[in-house]
């Protein structure tokens, strides 16, 4: 590399953001943090779990971790990223998810 550029695995010409710097959190990175947009068929073609996931969420301790886990799975194939805090998902994303993970959302609140 020439210059004392830092390569960071980006695409030339695009900034790369780094997770966890004050960059990435101002971000508006996608429809995720809206809100109120949910309908049903959005929310089963975005936050569907299969029965692979299933089987994986089964295996973590606790209904905490296994809606956090079945989120950030959700969240990463929908959303083609991972997110540092799932509780910024709307409630309807989480009681949607929870619903099929067979737990209560207000667990996610002791992750």
């Amino acid at each position: 590399m020439d210059g004392g550029a830092q390569d960071r695995g980006g695409v030339a010409g695009r900034q790369v953001v780094l997770a966890g710097s004050p960059a990435f959190r101002r971000r508006k990175w996608s429809s995720v943090r809206t809100g109120d947009g949910w309908d049903e068929q959005r929310l089963r073609e975005l936050w569907t779990l299969v029965p692979e996931d299933l089987e994986l969420i089964s295996k973590a301790r606790g209904d905490h971790n296994r809606l956090a886990l079945a989120l950030l799975l959700t969240c990463a194939r929908g959303e083609r990223r991972l997110i540092s805090d799932v509780a910024t998902l709307p409630a309807v994303v989480v009681g949607f998810v929870a619903a099929q993970v067979g737990v209560d959302p207000r667990a996610l609140a002791d992750y």
